[in-house]
């Protein structure tokens, strides 16, 4: 009888699924026989996957939210959204990795960015902005730990 019987399903529970493979990993030996590796090759891609839609997801909510602030005509939201900054800013620290990098189309993210900043405007009654072309924004601008906001500010106003 196998020391060790898997009980959680991948698809169902990929936590406890991913906790099981990894004791049996650690334990090495014959739990090396009991893992499913095609199982844990894909779920490594998916983990991969979601590690790199969460920075991306992050760049795109910082962007959005200092084109916010730089271009609102209404004082009232602008310290909230200068104040969400720092907390996407601190989440994107969080889950960067220096191997994302050639992952990451700051155009694309650009994109998305300006859909939320119009959705946003529209949901508060302000006019549609002229957004910059181009990203105004540099990976590293927004990857540096010493983030200054009025320089992304900024960067929004001149393009």
């Amino acid at each position: 009888m196998p020391d060790h019987v898997q009980v959680a399903d991948r698809h169902r529970d990929p936590y406890a699924w991913a906790l099981e493979e990894a004791a049996l990993l650690r334990r090495g030996g014959a739990g090396l026989k009991a893992v499913d590796a095609a199982a844990l090759g894909e779920f490594l891609e998916e983990w991969a996957d979601a590690m790199l839609s969460a920075a991306r997801s992050q760049l795109v909510n910082l962007m959005a939210h200092a084109t916010k602030a730089a271009l609102s005509r209404n004082p009232d939201v602008v310290g909230h959204w200068r104040s969400e900054c720092i907390e996407f800013h601190d989440r994107l620290i969080d889950e960067y990795r220096p191997s994302m990098r050639d992952k990451i189309d700051m155009s694309v993210l650009w994109t998305r960015a300006g859909r939320k900043v119009f959705a946003s405007f529209a949901d508060h009654g302000e006019p549609q902005p002229q957004l910059p072309a181009e990203c105004p924004f540099t990976l590293d601008q927004l990857l540096d730990p010493d983030l200054d906001l009025d320089i992304l500010v900024a960067a929004v106003k001149v393009s």
